[in-house]
């Protein structure tokens, strides 16, 4: 091969690498190509909401409102807040403890969540339950492993029984960019 059929073959390679290269750019800037801009992740907002987890269907009836299915509606957990607002619960490791211990529900609770825009789903992060004029962060603790869980279920390491633990939290302890919910 002659030194100018490889300088063309190079060139041709080098042009089609960055034609190639261009079009992903432009691809990944415009999501699939076809459909505009890729959506981008809304900010989650960390928000510490006061009320009492229900059943969709228990928060519906105090609100007057049709509970529409029943199986549906006990199915799902809920924030009813003091606002008569309902804020659905994500079931994952924090949020999961409202189907397994019924001593969660019905009683007056702060929960902090973090909330996305696009959903109107809250994942739990802290729960505390308000007693007395105080606020008690809840738990799950083993006391021979001395771990805590968030969940009612058998100890992770030892497969012992594990117990609610409920302790003093004060406004301090709380993240900085979190107001206290309203009284």
């Amino acid at each position: 091969m002659t030194f100018s059929r490889r300088f063309l073959s190079g060139v041709c390679a080098l042009t089609l690498w960055g034609s190639w290269a261009a079009g992903g750019a432009a691809l990944a800037q415009s999501g699939d190509g076809k459909n505009g801009p890729a959506p981008q992740s809304p900010a989650a907002k960390t928000l510490l909401l006061r009320g009492q987890v229900l059943s969709l269907g228990q928060a519906l009836r105090r609100i007057g409102a049709a509970a529409g299915d029943e199986d549906q509606a006990a199915g799902q957990m809920v924030l009813l807040d003091t606002r008569g607002h309902i804020h659905p619960l994500l079931k994952d490791a924090r949020g999961r403890g409202f189907w397994k211990d019924r001593r969660l529900r019905g009683v007056p609770l702060e929960l902090l969540v973090r909330q996305r825009a696009a959903s109107p789903y809250v994942q739990v992060i802290r729960v505390f339950m308000l007693k007395d004029g105080k606020r008690l962060e809840v738990d799950y603790w083993c006391d021979i492993c001395a771990i805590v869980m968030y969940e009612l279920k058998e100890c992770e390491c030892c497969q012992g029984p594990i117990r609610l633990r409920l302790r003093p939290v004060r406004d301090s302890d709380l993240p900085s960019s979190v107001a206290p919910a309203p009284r």
